[in-house]
């Protein structure tokens, strides 16, 4: 019985296997009182479909003295504002799922987030970047994506629950594919990412993970 029940709420945040990449990221924080809920969906899901590439930012602007979230950080905050000034979120708020750097959802209603995950790359496709961390560099290599303009390049370093730890900008990139290697030997964390992104309108066009 209890293997069935395991196997019927797997199934049931998993989502079909394709060659697309698909991003999914959550704006949580701690102290925000809906945020459990949506904490509890990510997890479900990215322990379900292991290829998404999930990101769990947490944010600071419900920390108080004595009261601070151990996982916010002022990069989360900055990359969410990205996407309220890119017209991807209407408002700041908790907590808000961002599908593919176009798609926003509530991030604690499983329906929108699996309607979001699903319907990802139907539109807009992602490329794989291969990724593999080797004598402290991560090895990166970019596809060829036609780019109307130049991406950013960000490297994102996160924990064993996908929660962010860090995030830097690597590069600006013109689309073609090129291999490269950046020194990760200062930024310890249980797996990294790498997202190109459309600075103007948000849109991620390649990504990929090591784990």
């Amino acid at each position: 019985m209890r293997f069935w029940l395991f196997l019927a709420a797997f199934m049931a945040f998993s989502l079909p296997a394709r060659a697309d990449v698909t991003v999914y990221e959550l704006f949580t924080a701690r102290d925000c009182p809906s945020c459990p809920r949506a904490d509890e969906l990510f997890g479900q899901i990215t322990r379900a479909n292991p290829q998404i590439i999930a990101l769990s930012c947490h944010v600071t602007y419900f920390d108080r003295p004595g009261r601070a979230d151990s996982l916010s950080a002022p990069f989360c905050d900055g990359r969410q504002t990205g996407y309220k000034q890119g017209k991807v979120l209407d408002r700041i708020y908790t907590p808000a799922a961002v599908v593919n750097g176009m798609y926003a959802v509530k991030g604690n209603d499983k329906d929108s987030v699996m309607a979001g995950l699903s319907s990802s790359g139907v539109i807009d496709t992602v490329k794989s970047i291969h990724l593999s961390a080797q004598g402290g560099y991560l090895n990166i290599t970019m596809p060829a994506v036609s780019v109307e303009e130049p991406a950013d390049v960000w490297l994102f370093a996160y924990n064993n629950s996908n929660a962010v730890t860090f995030i830097t900008k690597l590069m600006r990139w013109n689309g073609k594919s090129v291999a490269m290697a950046f020194p990760v030997e200062n930024v310890p964390a249980a797996g990294y990412a790498v997202v190109a992104q459309t600075s103007a309108q948000t849109q991620i066009l390649a990504a990929g993970k090591t784990n």
